[in-house]
């Protein structure tokens, strides 16, 4: 009964001590809770600021070998995740070999950090981090081949750059997204800057350490994709604004696309001629479902060269206005050609081959005392130009442009036409081989009627061959017209008067004596052909030369044509 008893007090007294031990254990895990909780919610954030912030800034020191510093105004933390204030990385030191646009400076009020295990980072181990946002950063871009470069540090450079660990990434993400960027860009003539677009970039397995520092790839990332809702841009002279819209890209895989982009002008017809004291050209220009194939993304970002395999546009459009109601500028600026205007950029060019699919062109003349302009237009059109090169460096430097055109000249003629264009010459020179299909002649009245006061009666081309030869800016051109039944009317000079006596003698005098009514080959002998030779003046754009040249050869097969 004793021994009985004795057991039942020995379990008793187990059962009060494990009952001690247990809320022993409990209060110490309640303790450490609640000391954890008061840790991470009043302590956490100053241990993390004295530690993180200078880990955070040696790391990007270390792992840019001093090219860039950074500084961060405070941490925030809560389970994973982080919110640093007042976050700026600035460019600090260059290198003498260094050139074109680099980032300068980056300025963010906020960046949101997630996947952040604080406990490693006061251990001491490296940085990964799951992703990284910024909201409307600040990018202020410089040139690098202006800034002077830093003193050498190669002696210092174990002390000042010690090496990274090589197990872990001193500073890694999985993603790292900047929304709504605002971009700076520097004028090389003042400090003016241009904010330039709001866009949107996804870094994907961004890894910043020693070795990835050495490779240097594109923004130290596996994967680069960016968008751009839409961009606008006003001329400095605000006549023309520049829009794209819906722009996507992908550095990894050198693409880019563009739904559209287009430069128009600013003003009406009738307000742009007023604005402008002597006669002016203006252009609406746009191309629609553009692709870049096979961008060479480095040379761009390091302002050598635009580098790429083939540039597409699904259908484009270029309606060009002149109203020559407005005085003749009688000292007119030089209307530098293609080869001029390639060889001024102020970057190199690499395009292998150029398409524009599905084309419009349309050339648009206003004269005195009319009340609409002649229109002539080209639909239809499909041009191929390759390649294009002005870098030194590129593979097709020095070999001349050959160019394609397929079109229906006012609608109707079947227009094909090949020309080779030494874009590297430093005269004009260019050789054009074209053949136009059967039309209408009363087709060319939409120019003939409002602009020369001219009227096409009848008449029928059925085929014709163009050839121009242009040597140093002097063309030398020959057609080969085949119509028939070609007749015209002379109308009054006056747009509100009709013919008269006066006009009927004329068309009469026009048609009997001075113009060609048929140009047909024949069992004994060809169609006729005119050649003539005109030499450019220098205000006198591409097109309008163009234009002129042939005009003149016209006019030796039909007559009256000058």
């Amino acid at each position: 009964m004793n021994n009985k008893n004795e057991s039942s007090a020995n379990l008793m007294h187990k059962k009060t001590f494990l009952k001690k031990v247990l809320y022993i254990v409990i209060g110490i895990v309640l303790f450490l809770l609640i000391g954890g909780w008061i840790f991470l919610n009043f302590f956490a954030e100053g241990v993390i600021n004295r530690t993180v912030i200078p880990k955070l800034s040696a790391a990007t020191r270390i792992a840019t070998h001093g090219r860039y510093v950074l500084t961060l105004g405070s941490i925030q933390y809560s389970y994973g995740t982080v919110l640093c204030r007042n976050f700026e990385l600035l460019r600090a030191r260059y290198d003498s070999t260094e050139e074109g646009m680099v980032v300068g400076k980056v300025v963010i009020d906020t960046v949101k950090l997630t996947g952040v295990s604080w406990w490693d980072i006061l251990r001491g181990n490296d940085i990964s981090i799951t992703s990284m946002e910024m909201n409307t950063p600040r990018l202020y871009m410089v040139d690098a081949s202006l800034q002077a470069p830093s003193p050498d540090v190669i002696g210092d450079s174990l002390k000042n750059f010690p090496q990274a660990p090589s197990k872990m990434p001193v500073l890694g993400f999985d993603s790292i997204v900047l929304r709504d960027i605002l971009v700076f860009l520097p004028s090389r003539s003042q400090e003016s800057t241009i904010p330039s677009f709001r866009a949107t970039v996804k870094l994907s397995n961004f890894l910043l350490d020693q070795e990835s520092n050495k490779k240097e790839p594109l923004l130290f990332s596996k994967r680069v994709d960016f968008s751009l809702p839409t961009f606008s841009y006003v001329t400095e002279d605000s006549f023309y604004s520049v829009q794209i819209r819906n722009l996507k890209g992908s550095l990894s895989d050198s693409l880019l696309t563009i739904d559209s982009f287009s430069y128009k002008p600013n003003y009406s017809e009738d307000v742009y001629a007023a604005k402008h004291p002597v006669a002016r050209a203006g252009i609406d220009f746009r191309l629609t479902q553009i692709t870049l194939h096979g961008i060479n993304y480095k040379k761009i970002f390091a302002g050598k060269s635009i580098e790429l395999h083939k540039l597409e546009a699904e259908t484009w459009y270029l309606n060009s206005y002149l109203d020559r109601r407005r005085p003749p500028d009688i000292h007119p600026d030089d209307s530098p050609m293609p080869n001029e205007i390639i060889q001024s950029l102020p970057i190199k060019l690499s395009i292998d081959s150029l398409i524009l699919n599905k084309g419009k062109a349309i050339v648009r003349e206003r004269s005195r005392g009319s009340l609409k302009p002649g229109v002539l237009f080209f639909d239809r059109t499909r041009l191929t130009v390759a390649p294009i090169c002005s870098d030194s460096l590129g593979k097709y430097f020095g070999k001349t442009t050959e160019i394609t055109a397929n079109a229906y000249f006012v609608g109707e003629g079947l227009l094909r036409a090949t020309a080779s264009y030494p874009l590297m010459d430093k005269n004009f020179n260019i050789k054009i081989h074209g053949t136009v299909g059967r039309f209408d002649t009363k087709k060319l009245n939409t120019w003939l009627i409002p602009f020369e006061r001219l009227e096409v009666s009848e008449g029928i081309v059925e085929s014709g061959n163009i050839d121009i030869n242009i040597r140093s800016g002097t063309a030398t051109t020959t057609v080969t017209p085949v119509y028939h039944d070609f007749s015209l009317k002379i109308l009054a000079t006056d747009i509100k008067e009709k013919r008269g006596i006066l006009e009927g003698i004329k068309t009469f005098w026009a048609n009997t004596f001075v113009l060609k009514s048929n140009n047909l080959a024949t069992d004994d002998k060809p169609a006729k052909s005119g050649t003539a030779s005109v030499t450019r003046h220098r205000d006198e754009e591409f097109m309008q030369f163009l234009w002129i040249s042939l005009r003149k050869s016209l006019g030796k097969v039909v007559g009256g044509f000058k």
